[in-house]
């Protein structure tokens, strides 16, 4: 499900925050609600409340009045993270989940799945608190770095922001 933390525990890691505001277009607006959800004075290595991250994205759309605009936030992350160097697209997908829980903590039930691969497509099943938007968003920003033209889909009939667990992604290039 959107926006509900797996654990009310968890925590993000600060870097996952300063890069979320580094993409936003109004980074006032971002420090507003995140203040709002208690967390203040951000540092890239500090913990804080995952819940409390989430319910400020869900804040944000529900100011901007479009929930794709977590879209175009996640498409800015790849630019404003750390991320590990890969060899493929393959590789980026199949180790996801370890990047996930390296910037999250007391979350042991999000993963990222690659549940197919062709020479020109990878299908992705995953299981994480974040807007379906932000994923489809992040994704394709990681694909474009292989191959410029990747294009990102939810498919299936699962899908978190209806509540499901899941949500599916097939990524075409």
């Amino acid at each position: 499900m959107e926006y509900q933390a797996k654990n009310p525990n968890a925590k993000v890691i600060g870097g996952s925050i300063l890069a979320f505001l580094a993409s936003l277009t109004n980074r006032e607006l971002g420090l507003k609600y995140l203040e709002k959800h208690g967390i203040t004075d951000v540092k890239a290595d500090g913990w804080y409340s995952h819940q409390a991250l989430l319910s400020a994205e869900k804040d944000l759309v529900d100011a901007i009045g479009v929930p794709t605009a977590l879209e175009g936030v996640g498409e800015k992350i790849p630019d404003n993270a750390k991320m590990p160097e890969w060899k493929d697209i393959y590789e980026v997908f199949e180790n996801w989940t370890n990047v996930y829980m390296n910037n999250h903590q007391g979350d042991n039930e999000s993963y990222f799945k690659v549940i197919d691969k062709t020479e020109h497509s990878i299908k992705i099943e995953t299981n994480n608190a974040y807007s379906c938007a932000f994923d489809r968003g992040l994704f394709r920003a990681v694909a474009r770095k292989f191959f410029p033209t990747a294009k990102v889909t939810e498919t299936g009939n699962k899908c978190r922001a209806k509540g499901d667990n899941i949500c599916v992604y097939h990524i075409v290039w």
